[in-house]
């Protein structure tokens, strides 16, 4: 469908020439400036399932389908710090934080986990083996059964909340 080009009006016409008096040529010697080619549309494409590494077999494979994408507003009603927990003891605490929230009816509560950091070999050079600190481990912990039966979506927290050491957590409601 082709559009059918209008005549200027007087007010365009007199502009028009006022415009185009300014506008010098280009000097010979120099090529015309042409625009980049556009990009094409980029075609929508079906998203490949999500496969998981086998060093981690027990994460469900539809961790990407709880997340949340998107968080405009959080209300933190509970936080949880686990800086300088062991695992073992920051599992345990994280499930009584949970449960206790979830009960005193707590919507949205932060897992802080901190980053972590690497350990260092005994002669101070970098691990060699995989390691994992709880802020690898937390996310796995709130995939598996006993956790999803408290927890209905969890996501990296804003930087201001603590960013990727820390996690929103929404709790699913008590049902009385």
């Amino acid at each position: 469908m082709t559009r059918k080009r209008r005549d200027l009006t007087p007010d365009e016409q007199t502009l028009w020439e006022i415009v185009s008096k300014k506008v010098k040529p280009l000097s010979p010697g120099k090529k015309p400036v042409t625009p980049p080619p556009s990009k094409p549309y980029r075609t929508l494409r079906k998203k490949a399932p999500m496969v998981l590494p086998p060093e981690l077999p027990h994460i469900s494979q539809s961790t990407s389908s709880h997340r949340i994408q998107r968080i405009r507003n959080v209300d933190i009603e509970a936080r949880l710090d686990l800086h300088g927990f062991s695992r073992e003891k920051a599992r345990e605490a994280l499930a009584r934080f949970l449960v206790s929230s979830q009960e005193r009816g707590c919507h949205w509560v932060l897992v802080i986990t901190g980053k972590g950091r690497p350990q260092l070999d005994q002669d101070g050079s970098s691990q060699t083996r995989p390691y994992k600190s709880l802020r690898d481990l937390v996310p796995q912990w709130l995939e598996e059964p006993h956790f999803r039966a408290v927890v209905s979506v969890y996501t990296t927290a804003k930087p201001q909340d603590g960013g990727g050491g820390a996690l929103y957590v929404r709790l699913k409601k008590v049902s009385r």
